[in-house]
């Protein structure tokens, strides 16, 4: 049976949560382990991918005119563990479907891991096959062809939006729910959060924002040093296929 890598959708209810930040950090963990690590940007509209990474040249739309591997951003120029599929050179393209649909299949072959970061999802995008979230994602999550790690909000609209979208995606089984939290903000117990995402979702731990987070981003790093990822991020690694072994914490004085 020919090796086909596993494909992780980054997305989440609202904006502003960390979902292009997760992404990356996915990727780079996965790729700092020997992994062929492909992240994708898949927010056509943003890009935030290529503008943190400083990429100029390139696009989707050249995986369908080349080979998938040109165009492909190499880790030599994205500085990081992983390879980038930058979005389109021109976000309104009436094809992007099925381009994005189209480089994933062609990436599995040659990947040990695909991470897709995703733009937000809702009830009418998740029901709507024209966007990224019903034509691409849903196709592939309910045919049990990708998983998704779904950062939800805190509070407020940012909270409620996330539990809309995680009901109308309604695959409790193929979904990691992640937390995310201010640095200054106390987080609400985990025994609250699994009560809460447990009819949607699978629950993934709480990503609080803090001095380390804050500092890699300032200094334009795409990851953690291998070993340092904390807990909810090497429980998402695992999500997204990464090998046990390789994000077990090694406790000292630990009875075989």
């Amino acid at each position: 049976m020919n090796h086909l890598a596993p494909v992780t959708f980054i997305t989440g209810g609202s904006g502003g949560l960390g979902k292009s930040t997760t992404a990356r950090a996915i990727a780079h963990a996965l790729g700092l382990r020997r992994m062929r690590t492909v992240l994708i940007d898949g927010n056509p509209g943003q890009q935030s991918q290529r503008a943190f990474l400083r990429i100029q040249t390139g696009g989707l739309e050249d995986a369908a005119l080349d080979s998938i591997a040109g165009a492909l951003i190499m880790p030599n120029r994205t500085h990081a563990a992983f390879a980038l599929l930058p979005g389109p050179a021109d976000p309104m393209r009436g094809d992007l479907v099925g381009l994005y649909g189209s480089a994933i299949t062609a990436l599995q072959p040659s990947c040990d891991a695909v991470i897709v970061d995703a733009d937000r999802v809702d009830p009418t995008l998740w029901n709507t096959p024209t966007t990224f979230a019903g034509g691409v994602m849903r196709p592939m999550i309910d045919l049990g062809l990708a998983r998704m790690i779904f950062i939800i909000g805190s509070a407020g609209s940012q909270l409620d939006d996330g539990l809309d979208a995680l009901a109308a995606i309604h695959q409790p089984q193929r979904v990691l729910a992640i937390a995310q939290t201010g640095q200054l903000a106390k987080p609400r117990p985990e025994s609250g959060w699994r009560q809460v995402t447990a009819p949607v979702a699978q629950w993934g731990g709480i990503c609080q924002w803090d001095k380390t987070s804050t500092m890699m981003l300032d200094k334009g790093q795409a990851g953690y040093p291998a070993g340092q990822e904390p807990a909810w991020l090497a429980h998402a690694c695992l999500w997204a296929g990464g090998r046990k072994n390789d994000f077990t914490p090694q406790r000292k004085g630990r009875r075989r």
